[in-house]
C-alpha cells in the first residue's frame, strides 16, 4: 500500500516516521512539480 492510501484510509496507524521522510524526500519533488505547472512548464 501506499503512503498515499496509508495517510486517506489507515491514518490512524500512519508512522511519524513515514511521514517525515515523506515530507523530507518528497515535498521537494512536488514543490518543483507544482511550481513548474504555475509557470506553464509542466
Amino acid at each position: 500500500m501506499g503512503s498515499g492510501n496509508v495517510y486517506r484510509h489507515d491514518y490512524d496507524d500512519v508512522s511519524p516516521a513515514l511521514v517525515w521522510a515523506t515530507v523530507t524526500y518528497r515535498l521537494p519533488q512536488l514543490i518543483a512539480a507544482a511550481e513548474g505547472a504555475l509557470n506553464g512548464q509542466g
